[in-house]
C-alpha cells in the first residue's frame, strides 16, 4: 500500500467519524427541539425557552433555533430580545420572509422608530454580500477547497495529467477568489457589532458614568452601532447619528 492509498484511507475514516458524530449530535437535539415545539404548542413559553436557551449554547448560527427563541421572547412581550434573536437569525437567512415578517411585527411594539435598514455599501452591492448568508459562503468554500484536494491528489498519481493540471488552475483561480470574499463575509458579519436595548427604558450618558449628565433616553427595541467599550459601559451610535454612553446591563450585543 503506498502513502497515497494510506493518505486517502485515513481521509475517509476521518470523514465517516466526523459524520456520525454529526448524526449523533443531531439526532439529541431534534429530541429535544420536538420537546420544545411540545411545549410552545401548550403555551408553556418559559418552559420551551429553557431548552432552546440550552441547544443555543452550542448551536448559536442555527436560523430555526434563533427564530424560535425569538417567537417566544415576543410571546413573553420581550420585545427587545426578540428583536434580537430575529437579527440574528437574519445574519444567516438575509431573505427569510417570515423573520422579516416577525421582526416588523416586534419593532411595531417599539417606542424609539429608528431601527431601519442601513444602505449598504458599494464593496456590498458590487459582490452581493447582503443576498448570500455566511453559512453558504462557507459551504462553497469548503466545496471549492475538496475539488482542490482532489485535484492536487489526481494530478500526483497521474502520468499524463494536462487536464488536471488546467482544472488544478482553474480551481486555484476559483478558490482564491472566493476565499477573498469571504473573508470580506466575515468582516461584514463580525467587525462591526450592533446592540438592542433590552431594559424598558435606558439612559444615555454623555461619559461611561452614572454620575455624568443624561443626554436622552432610549427604549426596549432601539437598534444602535457599538462604537467603543470601557469597564462596563458602550459608545454608541443610533441611526439619525446622535451618540452617547449606555450601560452594558440595558442592552444585547446582535
Amino acid at each position: 500500500m503506498n502513502k497515497y492509498s494510506l493518505f486517502y484511507i485515513n481521509f475517509i475514516t476521518c470523514f465517516l467519524l466526523l459524520f456520525c458524530c454529526s448524526y449523533t449530535f443531531a439526532a439529541e437535539n431534534n429530541t429535544l427541539e420536538l420537546k420544545a415545539e411540545h411545549l410552545y404548542a401548550e403555551a408553556d413559553y418559559s418552559g420551551a425557552l429553557s431548552i432552546y436557551s440550552e441547544m443555543y449554547k452550542s448551536s448559536k448560527n442555527n436560523v430555526n433555533l434563533l427564530y424560535n427563541i425569538g417567537n417566544i421572547y415576543y410571546r413573553l412581550n420581550d420585545t427587545g430580545k426578540a428583536i434580537c434573536f430575529y437579527l440574528k437569525a437574519l445574519k444567516y437567512a438575509p431573505k427569510d420572509p417570515e423573520i422579516k415578517f416577525n421582526l416588523n411585527l416586534a419593532r411595531e411594539r417599539t417606542v424609539d422608530k429608528t431601527a431601519s435598514k442601513s444602505q449598504p455599501s458599494f464593496i456590498k452591492k458590487l459582490l452581493l454580500l447582503p443576498s448570500l448568508s455566511l453559512n453558504i459562503f462557507l459551504s462553497i468554500f469548503l466545496l471549492l477547497l475538496t475539488l482542490f484536494s482532489s485535484l492536487v491528489f489526481f494530478i500526483s498519481r497521474a502520468k499524463r495529467g494536462e487536464l488536471f493540471r488546467n482544472l488544478f488552475i482553474v480551481s486555484t483561480i476559483l478558490l482564491t477568489a472566493w476565499s477573498l470574499m469571504l473573508s470580506l463575509k466575515f468582516f461584514q458579519e463580525f467587525s462591526i457589532t450592533n446592540g438592542v436595548v433590552i431594559s424598558k427604558k435606558a439612559e444615555v450618558k454623555s461619559g461611561p458614568s452614572l454620575t455624568l449628565s443624561t443626554l436622552f433616553f432610549i427604549h426596549e427595541g432601539t437598534v444602535f452601532r457599538i462604537i467603543k467599550k470601557t469597564n462596563g459601559w458602550s459608545k454608541i451610535r443610533l441611526e439619525n447619528n446622535f451618540t452617547g454612553w449606555v450601560n452594558d446591563k440595558n442592552f444585547w450585543k446582535i
